[in-house]
């Protein structure tokens, strides 16, 4: 067993330094463990999901690629005809980082209750929130920041993936 006067004294926690990119990989971490819960208090809108997973990458040129694999129900979706379609990817998206489906509930059309400000705001204020950046600094990170979401269906043939800047209202 460790105590902690022996453990500070063996690893000197207090002149330790953390670097920015691993301080933003773990604030997308927290963002994500803390939000992800949204995407299963599903409410008819959207598609039921068993499991969604979370990757952060970030290259050495500040690069940052955030990737989201959600699992669609296999005992729902393997006997309800229903394939993932571009506007689930960004469902579900919106769902995590504002807490909005972005479509209408009769037509399911986009309806604008939202764009690429409010979903850099969010960002900023959840993962940015660090005193050293500039807005400038933040913006160009965002502008380097990309998200890519993988749905997969129970039939590997219907999976689909989705990608884009993070802030990008709809995903290709």
């Amino acid at each position: 067993m460790i105590t902690s006067k022996i453990f500070a004294s063996e690893n000197n926690l207090s002149n330790t330094f953390i670097t920015a990119k691993d301080f933003v990989a773990l604030k997308y971490e927290l963002f994500f463990s803390k939000n992800k819960k949204r995407i299963f208090n599903n409410i008819g809108l959207m598609v039921k999901y068993q499991s969604l997973n979370f990757q952060f990458k970030i290259n050495e040129n500040d690069q940052i690629l955030l990737k989201l694999e959600a699992i669609m129900d296999i005992k729902k979706y393997k006997r309800k005809k229903y394939y993932p379609k571009n506007k689930d990817c960004n469902i579900l998206r919106n769902k995590l980082f504002l807490n909005k489906h972005g479509y209408s509930f009769w037509k399911q059309e986009r309806n604008y209750a939202f764009d690429e400000d409010d979903l850099r705001e969010i960002i900023k204020k959840e993962i940015f929130s660090i005193q050293n950046l500039t807005e400038n600094q933040i913006d160009k990170i965002i502008d380097k920041t990309n998200i890519e979401i993988d749905i997969v269906h129970p039939k590997p043939e219907k999976d689909i993936r989705c990608k884009g800047n993070i802030a990008q209202v709809i995903l290709d």
